[in-house]
């Protein structure tokens, strides 16, 4: 769910997405876990162009992603 969320460039759902995990370890594992072709979540949201990409871009940093 989180790779689509970042595909989708809109941070309303990368925020319900990544906020439904509680726990933080188990969030930080998710936001970091890489696709089927080793694309991480961040590495999506930066492919996309636009300002709302942008956002979810840096959202995703200031939880830990790691680019």
């Amino acid at each position: 769910a989180v790779h689509l969320a970042a595909r989708s460039g809109t941070l309303a759902v990368m925020k319900a997405v990544v906020e439904s995990v509680k726990d933080k370890e188990d969030r930080n594992d998710m936001i970091n876990q890489p696709d089927f072709n080793g694309a991480t979540p961040v590495f999506l949201a930066k492919q996309r162009h636009g300002e709302d990409a942008q956002v979810v871009f840096e959202y995703l940093l200031n939880q830990g992603s790691k680019y």
